[in-house]
C-alpha cells in the first residue's frame, strides 16, 4: 500500500507541475527536503533514507491535485472527504463496540486511534473551508469521543482543542453557551466514575501523570544531553534514538521510539528541523487571522506530534497537512469564509425574527 500511495502522488506531482509550477511555500519545502535527504543518507544510508524524499514528494502531488481541483469538482471532493473520514468512524466504532477497547484497531498503538482520524479530517475540513460549506456539529463531537475512547491523554487534549475551536469559530454567544454547559458538566458529575467505565487504565494514566509527570519529558532531556554539534548540523543515525530511562517508580523503561515527531525530525534532517518548524509557526499565524477552526485543528496536530511520531517526519499523512498549509496561503478563499461566518450569522438573526 505504502509503494501504491507513493506511485500514485508521483503521478499527480508530475501532472501538477508539468500544469503550472508549484507554489514557492511548496518549492521551499523541496528544497529543504532534499538537502534533508542528504543528511538522512549520510547518517543512515540508502536502506533507512530511500523513503523520505518520495514520500514528500507524492504527500506535495497529492495535496497539489486537491487544492487545484478543489472548487471545479465540488461534489468529488466533498463526497471523497466525508466518505474517507465516516469510513474511518465506523470503523472506530465497531471495533469499540465489538472488543471494548482499541488496542488492536491501530497496528502501531491504541494512542494513534487519534491521529489516524484527525489528520485525514483536515481533507474533510478543508474541502468544506475551500468551498465556503459549514462543518457539521456532529464532527467535534465524534473526535472527542473517539479520542477519549482510545484512552489517550494526549489525544483527549487535542480533540477538546478542536472541540473549542469549532465553537469559537460559531460566535462568542454559542462558546460562552458551551463553556457554561462543560463547567455546570464538570461540577455536576462523577468523571472519576465516567473515566472509570470508559477504561481504568485512562483514570491511571491520569493519576500517574499528575503526581509523576510525563516520561516524554526525560526522553526530551537525554536526547538533548546526546547532542554534540554535528548532530545538531545533520542529525543523528537511526539506530542511535534509543534510550534508557529510570522510571518514577525506579523502574527501568528503555525505547527506540522518541514519542516526539520533532525530535524524529531533528534526527533525520538536523537543523533543517528548526526551518521547518519556523514555517508551522508562519502558517499558524495566518490561520488565526483567518480561520478559527483550521487553526484550532492545526494546532492540535502541532500539540499532538510533540508526544508521538506521528506528523512532520514524514508521516503517511503529509499531504493532508500540506492541503492546511496550501489552504493557510490562499488568498482566494478568505471571502468565502468571511461569508460563512456573516451567513451562520444572518441565519441566527432571522430565527431570532
Amino acid at each position: 500500500m505504502l509503494y501504491i500511495g507513493i506511485a500514485c502522488g508521483f503521478v499527480l506531482f508530475l501532472l501538477m507541475v508539468l500544469a503550472r509550477p508549484v507554489p514557492k511555500i511548496l518549492a521551499y519545502y523541496i528544497i529543504i527536503a532534499i538537502i534533508g535527504t542528504s543528511f538522512i543518507l549520510i547518517n543512515n544510508g540508502l536502506a533507512a533514507g530511500k523513503f523520505y524524499l518520495p514520500i514528500v514528494i507524492s504527500s506535495i502531488g497529492i495535496a497539489l491535485a486537491i487544492k487545484r481541483t478543489i472548487n471545479s469538482n465540488i461534489k468529488f471532493h466533498l463526497y471523497l472527504s466525508a466518505f474517507i473520514f465516516w469510513v474511518l468512524v465506523l470503523f472506530f466504532f465497531i471495533y469499540f463496540t465489538q472488543y471494548g477497547n482499541f488496542d488492536g484497531a491501530i497496528a502501531a498503538s491504541r494512542n494513534h486511534v487519534s491521529v489516524n482520524l484527525i489528520l485525514p479530517s483536515c481533507y474533510y475540513v478543508i474541502a468544506r473551508r475551500f468551498n465556503g460549506i459549514g462543518i457539521p456539529v456532529h464532527y467535534p463531537f465524534i473526535v472527542v469521543a473517539i479520542s477519549a475512547m482510545a484512552v489517550g491523554t494526549s489525544g483527549i487534549l487535542v480533540s477538546l482543542l478542536i472541540f473549542i475551536g469549532y465553537f469559537l469559530d460559531k460566535g462568542i454567544k454559542i462558546a460562552t453557551f458551551i463553556f457554561v454547559c462543560v463547567v455546570i458538566a464538570y461540577f455536576t458529575i462523577d468523571w472519576t466514575h465516567v473515566l472509570s467505565l470508559i477504561d481504568d487504565d485512562l483514570l491511571r494514566k491520569i493519576i500517574y501523570k499528575l503526581e509523576y509527570g510525563d516520561i516524554r519529558e526525560d526522553i526530551v532531556k537525554v536526547y538533548i544531553e546526546k547532542l554534540d554539534f554535528l548532530r545538531l548540523v545533520i542529525g543523528a543515525p537511526l539506530e542511535q534514538t534509543s534510550w534508557n530511562i529510570v522510571g518514577r517508580r525506579g523502574e527501568v523503561i528503555s525505547s527506540s521510539n522518541l514519542h516526539n515527531s520533532y525530535l524524529l525530525l531533528h534526527v533525520k534532517i538536523g537543523i533543517l528541523s528548526f526551518v521547518f518548524v519556523f514555517g508551522l509557526m508562519v502558517v499558524l499565524i495566518k490561520l488565526i487571522k483567518k480561520d478559527i477552526l483550521v487553526f484550532f485543528l492545526f494546532l492540535a496536530i502541532i500539540v499532538r506530534a510533540s508526544t508521538d511520531t506521528i506528523a512532520f517526519s514524514h508521516g503517511y499523512h503529509e499531504w493532508a497537512l500540506l492541503l492546511v498549509l496550501l489552504y493557510a496561503v490562499d488568498s482566494n478563499n478568505i471571502d468565502k469564509v468571511n461569508l460563512l461566518v456573516r451567513g451562520a450569522n444572518l441565519s441566527r438573526i432571522k430565527k431570532g425574527k
